[in-house]
């Protein structure tokens, strides 16, 4: 009897080793339901999606859209993911917290984000302006999807920031969290006595582990350390790469996603590019993508934009949101 219970021994089992077989159910569903996509945030979609999990950084150089093109991004998710009337699925309510001391005071960036939510313009100057009406609708629906974090930007920012974030996914059920710019936390580093590749890979490991054990989606919007001149193309600036980042190989590295915003600064026209330069996941989306995007000058709002010719695309901006 003792011989047989040696022979038919399981091995003791070791905390954070697995068997294939401890994912047997996982794998089953993978199979049935197969890859699909992210969720939808509208602008990009043909080659970058939202994969709840991943970690996306947003580079371009300044007021080239960057901001603006995620605000969009967010909004979409909230139209196309909410339980009122969600235009693609009821059943995911998206909220996100975002992180922005560069858009505040805080009405300032509610502003902003209604009239992209309407697609209207805030301003008084313009006889279309949201309404105040609309404003207090559109005010009362984004209230309970869009969270401000605004911690005291001290040495101790990113900490109270993931306690933030944990606290919003705990209590608010949020999906994604929006870091803009990760520049502003930059300074952070010298009190935890870190270097800057140091620091860089502990902030992104750290919001990466975050995204992955709450099945959220994190974006941070990094400037480019460095702006080079097109030579061929005077008054322009190059596009900037992988390697323009602070910390540009950690990026590089860790980063599911990075995306980058570009356009043309000589050129009066309203149109955005929006590159992805790295996808780390295939079903997710496809590196060395482009898509060119249309901005609406007066609500800043954005759509892909339509190969109709120039005289019929202020078509697609002279309807409310819904």
């Amino acid at each position: 009897a003792l011989e047989l219970l040696i022979k038919n021994a399981k091995p003791y089992p070791i905390d954070g080793v697995y068997r294939f077989d401890d994912f047997r159910a996982e794998l089953k569903e993978l199979y049935a339901n197969d890859l699909k996509r992210g969720l939808n945030q509208g602008v990009g979609y043909d080659f970058y999606s939202v994969a709840l999990g991943e970690l996306t950084a947003i580079t371009g150089i300044p007021n080239h859209g960057k901001s603006s093109v995620l605000n969009q991004m967010l909004i979409n998710l909230i139209k196309n993911y909410n339980a009122v009337n969600g235009k693609l699925d009821k059943s995911v309510d998206f909220r996100v917290g975002v992180f922005s001391p560069e858009m505040m005071p805080a009405q300032n960036y509610i502003g902003r984000t209604c009239a992209q939510f309407k697609n209207k313009p805030f301003e008084k100057k313009y006889t279309n302006r949201i309404s105040e009406e609309e404003l207090d609708l559109s005010t009362a629906f984004l209230n309970e999807h869009i969270f401000i974090l605004n911690p005291d930007i001290g040495d101790a920012a990113p900490m109270k920031l993931l306690s933030l974030a944990r606290s919003l996914v705990l209590t608010q059920s949020v999906k994604g969290i929006v870091i803009d710019p990760f520049n502003k936390l930059e300074h952070c580093r010298k009190a935890m006595d870190l270097t800057e590749g140091e620091y860089v890979a502990w902030f992104l490991n750290s919001w990466q582990s975050f995204a992955r054990q709450y099945n959220v989606h994190v974006w941070i919007v990094v400037h480019p350390r460095k702006m080079q001149r097109d030579p061929k193309n005077p008054g322009e600036y190059e596009i900037p790469s992988i390697y323009d980042i602070i910390g540009s190989s950690n990026f590089a590295g860790i980063c599911d996603n990075i995306l980058c915003c570009h356009r043309s600064i000589m050129k009066n026209d309203p149109y955005v590019y929006l590159y992805t330069i790295k996808i780390r996941n295939f079903w997710v989306g496809t590196p060395g993508g482009c898509s060119k995007l249309l901005m609406d000058t007066e609500s800043k709002s954005f759509i892909n934009a339509p190969e109709d010719s120039d005289e019929e695309l202020d078509n697609y901006f002279n309807t409310s949101g819904d």
